[in-house]
């Protein structure tokens, strides 16, 4: 498998240094995107995410470091200023429905992380789609994973996809066509983007997804 980049848990290197080396790539990819799409099958995906839901996601994801400044934490204002410029990327997200059933925090809490959600996905240039449980979306993918594009014509996609100790950053040939391929599935299954106002309005108010 070849690779742009891969950040794996070194001996030797702190977790800290892995972490920050890892977040900074990744931060710079969606800087210079000019697509970003994002299967998220377990959760809001972070570009999404409200302060108090990144808080939540740490404290369960990485309880030692819940409590202090966590990178993670700190990047969440620069990535929404990428959301809020004149010309910003444009965005394709498929969400598990199952995430939408998945509280973090207090009531008013989801209820602002869902009411962000909603008012992210009515945008003109940001999608998002819903994938039904009985679509099975993680049997076609059993991981989240991003696609970059850019705007110049000679740079290749790459795809982010995470991992227990790290994270990979491809662009090999086959393994962007495997991403590909896998993304159009996805989105076939999915419900369409005009029905994601809806559901989430539903998830808001309580209703059984």
């Amino acid at each position: 498998m070849s690779s742009a980049f891969a950040f794996a848990d070194n001996e030797g290197e702190p977790d800290d240094d892995l972490a920050s080396r890892w977040l900074d790539t990744y931060l710079d990819l969606e800087r210079s995107a000019s697509l970003i799409r994002c299967y998220a099958p377990g959760m809001i995906p972070g570009l999404l995410q409200t302060a108090q839901y990144t808080r939540e996601v740490l404290a369960i994801a990485d309880p030692d470091h819940a409590t202090g400044p966590h990178p993670q934490l700190a990047a969440l204002e620069q990535r929404k200023q990428l959301l809020a410029r004149s010309n910003p990327p444009r965005l394709w997200i498929v969400l598990e429905q199952a995430a939408l059933r998945r509280q973090l925090g207090s009531h008013q809490a989801w209820r602002e992380q869902l009411d962000h959600l909603a008012h992210i996905a009515a945008r003109p240039g940001f999608s998002v789609q819903i994938m039904p449980d009985h679509a099975a979306g993680p049997i076609i993918s059993t991981v989240p994973f991003t696609v970059f594009r850019f705007a110049a014509t000679h740079r290749g996609d790459i795809v982010h996809v995470p991992h227990a100790t790290g994270a990979a950053f491809l662009d090999g040939r086959r393994e962007i066509d495997a991403y590909h391929e896998i993304w159009n599935r996805l989105c076939i299954n999915a419900l369409g983007p005009e029905r994601t106002s809806d559901i989430v309005a539903a998830a808001a108010a309580g209703a059984t997804l």
